[in-house]
């Protein structure tokens, strides 16, 4: 519904498999928008997509749940500027203004949406921060050394004993 209020001439919204990928194709159906949307089916590499994307947009509802934080991580990573709602872990990925944008409403979301289209210099701008910060934030090494350091410090902490009444 609320691609249906993106007013971009020619606009694409590509959905590439999820669980809720039948219920999008069914409400774009619905509102005869359907011609709007390209749906994939499930992808095992979403490399080529990512490669043709101007715009990732996210607008997960508030009580979500799932991969937001791995394939925002991708999208930017890629250099496709993030359009998110202010979710927590939305707002903790995704800089305002910097690596992305987070809108408020989703009014802010759809009037985002179209700025960048309208902005490419912004678009552009905000395309190289993010891949900037998610090469820098959140690659595999840095990772894999902060999990590394959660785990020496678990590991130094006594073990509380226990007593079993069996």
């Amino acid at each position: 519904n609320i691609c249906n209020k993106v007013n971009i001439p020619d606009v694409k919204f590509i959905v590439c498999g999820g669980p809720s990928e039948k219920e999008i194709k069914k409400e774009a159906e619905e509102l005869g928008i359907a011609e709007k949307f390209n749906f994939t089916g499930s992808v095992s590499d979403i490399t080529e997509y990512l490669s043709i994307f101007d715009i990732f947009g996210y607008p997960l509802a508030p009580y979500h749940y799932g991969a937001c934080d791995q394939v925002l991580a991708e999208s930017m990573a890629a250099g496709v500027v993030p359009v998110v709602l202010q979710n927590r872990m939305e707002r903790y990925m995704v800089k305002d203004g910097i690596t992305g944008i987070v809108a408020k409403s989703e009014n802010n979301y759809i009037k985002a949406i179209q700025t960048l289209y309208n902005n490419k210099v912004l678009r552009n701008s905000l395309s190289r921060n993010a891949r900037e910060y998610a090469v820098k934030t959140f690659s595999i090494d840095k990772m894999a050394r902060e999990w590394e350091a959660i785990f020496k410090e678990a590991l130094v902490i006594p073990k509380t004993p226990k007593k079993w009444n069996i």
